[in-house]
């Protein structure tokens, strides 16, 4: 059992179930789906390293054509219950596959996407599976936390807050261009309400990427 298998469950069970974590996420992340919802184009997309699913999910259940790689099988074997549970039906087409292996041809898909992912890894890697998104897919969108989050806001503990000029530096290194850089807050559950108000003032905790090929 894989350490973020391990989170997922706790999460879920900090929650009160499968339905409240699920409404939770989708609330949290309101901002950004309505960004992907805009960069879809003719609706088929893919998220690289899809974790619980939740958001491809959710574009499945508004009819694109959705596929969510996970390196993880007991992860993925989750996603697909958490969707069956929430939608009462399996649309995403999920696989068992890294994302430093990304088989598809170019523009295979219409939009790629990561949250949480990447800054999980080294530069090298990063640039290795980043150049393989822009490459099958028209756009891509990257979301990455900043330095903002707080230790009690990450899942897993290892994240690289590396400096927003270095996260655009290893795009342009993988063979992209930046067409738009936006972010979003990060909206917790239960925090006091002395967090809450520092949360007003300070800069947001995830940063958006959307870039598309430097040759486009």
């Amino acid at each position: 059992m894989s350490d973020w298998y391990k989170v997922y469950l706790e999460q879920i069970e900090k929650n009160d179930g499968c339905e409240k974590y699920i409404q939770s996420k989708i609330s949290q992340k309101r901002k950004l789906i309505k960004l992907l919802l805009k960069h879809c184009g003719n609706g088929k997309v893919i998220e690289a390293g899809c974790g619980t699913g939740i958001i491809s999910a959710y574009l499945a259940s508004r009819g694109f054509d959705v596929t969510a790689i996970d390196v993880d099988q007991n992860i993925l074997s989750l996603a697909k219950e958490l969707e069956e549970k929430f939608y009462s039906k399996n649309l995403v087409n999920f696989k068992n596959q890294s994302i430093f292996d990304l088989d598809y041809k170019e523009d295979s898909f219409d939009l790629c996407y990561s949250v949480g992912v990447l800054e999980h890894f080294s530069d090298e890697e990063i640039v290795n599976s980043l150049s393989k998104q822009i490459k099958l897919a028209k756009k891509t969108i990257v979301v990455i936390p900043t330095k903002w989050f707080n230790d009690d806001e990450t899942l897993h503990g290892d994240d690289r807050f590396l400096e927003l000029s270095h996260w655009r530096k290893l795009i342009n290194q993988s063979g992209g261009k930046i067409i738009k850089e936006s972010s979003y807050p990060f909206k917790g559950k239960g925090f006091a309400f002395l967090k809450r108000l520092k949360r007003i003032f300070r800069p947001k905790a995830y940063k958006i990427f959307i870039i598309c090929k430097n040759n486009d």
